[in-house]
């Protein structure tokens, strides 16, 4: 079998199983453990902390990826280029705190009224888009 087609096939085999566990994991084992309040708060703090994560990469994910070939030399340790990425999302991640905190109240008025309980939670986003990076 060709080297493609058996990486195709084992792509194929991921994915249905990662299919899998997002609907063992979200329709049946969330509704069991959470009420229906619980798990919108999952989701909408999840949404956020993903919006968060993406501004605060600074786009460097995607520069990684293209750039990354370039500085590759296990001689010179890659020139510096894993220092240079904790740096970049370092600043990212900061820049971001300072606008999640600045507009802290924003959030909060916004997602008040529909959900108190986003407003005790709301601080969840922070460590949850510091680990999304």
């Amino acid at each position: 079998m060709g080297t493609i087609r058996k990486q195709s096939i084992i792509g194929t085999i991921v994915i249905y199983f990662g299919v899998i566990i997002g609907f063992i994991n979200t329709g049946i084992l969330l509704p069991k453990l959470f009420s229906t309040s619980e798990i919108g708060l999952i989701n909408v703090l999840v949404a956020y902390a993903t919006i968060f994560a993406q501004f605060a990469s600074l786009g460097f994910n995607n520069a990684t990826t293209r750039l990354f070939p370039y500085f590759r030399e296990k001689e010179s340790k890659h020139n510096g280029f894993l220092g240079l990425g904790f740096g970049v999302i370092t600043v990212g991640y900061i820049v971001c705190l300072i606008v999640f905190f600045g507009l802290h109240h924003i959030f909060i008025e916004n997602g008040a009224e529909k959900s108190p309980l986003f407003r005790e939670n709301i601080n969840l986003i922070v460590p949850l888009y510091a680990f999304i990076l």
